[in-house]
Formats: structure tokens, sequence, C-alpha cells
């Protein structure tokens, strides 16, 4: 849940319209309930990639961004 503490003061600073925390860690109830608890409470999108969900993106879209 560090990141979502992270996001949430990143939110702020930047008075950002959204947030999206990336990890390569497989999602945890506690960790996509303090997401949806994050994004609630500051009335904006908290998106969360986790697991096998970022290894999709990467092997989708990451031998794009390495040209």
């Amino acid at each position: 849940t560090n990141a979502v503490g992270q996001i949430n003061d990143a939110l702020k600073k930047f008075d950002a319209a959204s947030g999206l925390i990336v990890t390569t860690a497989d999602s945890t109830p506690v960790v996509e309930e303090a997401v949806a608890k994050l994004s609630d409470e500051l009335g904006k999108p908290v998106y969360l990639m986790a697991g096998q969900d970022t290894a999709r993106f990467v092997l989708r879209y990451g031998m794009d961004m390495l040209v």
C-alpha cells in the first residue's frame, strides 16, 4: 500500500486528474481496496495494473517503446 500513498501525494501535488499504479507484483485484495478507497476519497479515477496485466502490456507494447 506504499504505492497508494505515493500516488495520493502525487495526485495532490500535481493536481492530476487521475492516477495509475504499475507493478510487476501480483495484486492483493488489500491493495485493490486501498486503490478503490483512495479513488472514492479524491473523487478521481485511480487505476492499478499489476502482475500478468503488466507483463501482457510490456509484451504487447514494449518493443515499440524501444525503437
